[in-house]
């Protein structure tokens, strides 16, 4: 249904701020919300789905965001935004604090990981560059610098001390945190790195790529050696989640399934379809800690 023009809805909700009134799980949807003014208002729960608005002012103007992630103690929210910077939020009683946004990329950030201690932050972005930032200070420590094309995921190894990324560029990267020297160039997939992932004990990796494939990677020895390459899906595979018991991986395309893999045989254990549509994300059961 279309909102009906006017400024209506809108003087309602600028008086309800007025008055100071609780405004968590208000719904506005399908209305039209003209020159409201709620910056710095809490608006927990509210919904503005097919809501016309016009010359409303929030708090923050976010462009597009591309990637979100919970710090490990889960009081920490980062997300990635197609204006080249990544916000980070404290979570208090269920309200957001803004903490700070972490300035320096100059391409969307495609992907945000929090290090296992939380202390870190690592991005991924267009612009063909990983950043560490400090989450306290939000200032950039290390720019990793190798990969050629944009950098779609990356991930922090469950002991904290490395970190992997996959590429548009077709490899995977294994760095060192400290140094932030990279200790391995992976050229295996025939098509963009779409989701890179540690295991839940840190010594196998797993990719998904543009090629249709899933690699699984032993990285206990000098050098990463490719266990099994998975096939089955049909098109592009967006992502990869193992169980925290390291005994099945998951992995989602753009052929509308998840598929569920033995890491011990490499062979498909089932198909989940349903999905009319791509699915991108593959969901991943808690990790335990590295030992």
């Amino acid at each position: 249904m279309t909102p009906k023009p006017g400024y209506a809805a809108g003087n309602i909700l600028n008086m309800l701020v007025h008055l100071g009134a609780d405004l968590t799980g208000y719904d506005f949807s399908g209305l039209s919300v003209w020159q409201a003014y709620v910056q710095g208002v809490a608006l927990r729960g509210a919904t503005f789905a097919h809501t016309d608005m016009r010359d409303v002012v929030f708090t923050k103007v976010f462009d597009i965001v591309l990637t979100v992630a919970f710090s490990p103690d889960g009081n920490i929210l980062a997300a990635g935004t197609g204006n080249h910077d990544i916000t980070l939020w404290r979570i208090l009683d269920g309200a957001f604090q803004e903490m700070g946004v972490c300035e320096g990329h100059r391409g969307w950030v495609r992907a945000v990981a929090f290090s296992p201690d939380g202390r870190l932050l690592g991005s991924s972005s267009d612009d063909q560059r990983i950043c560490l930032w400090h989450v306290s200070t939000g200032r950039c420590t290390k720019e990793l610098i190798g990969h050629t094309r944009r950098v779609s995921s990356v991930m922090f190894h469950p002991a904290g001390h490395l970190l992997v990324s996959g590429s548009d560029d077709y490899t995977i990267r294994l760095w060192d945190i400290e140094t932030g020297i990279c200790h391995h160039v992976i050229h295996e997939h025939t098509g963009r790195v779409s989701s890179v992932v540690f295991s839940p004990r840190g010594d196998l990796i797993a990719s998904a790529s543009q090629d249709q494939t899933v690699c699984l990677w032993d990285i206990r020895g000098d050098t990463p050696q490719l266990l099994h390459r998975l096939r089955g899906h049909t098109a592009m595979v967006r992502s990869v989640a193992f169980q925290h018991t390291s005994a099945l991986l998951a992995s989602a395309g753009e052929d509308n399934t998840i598929r569920l893999w033995s890491l011990v045989t490499g062979e498909s254990m089932a198909t989940l379809a349903g999905h009319t549509n791509r699915v991108r994300t593959s969901p991943a059961t808690k990790q335990k800690p590295a030992i």
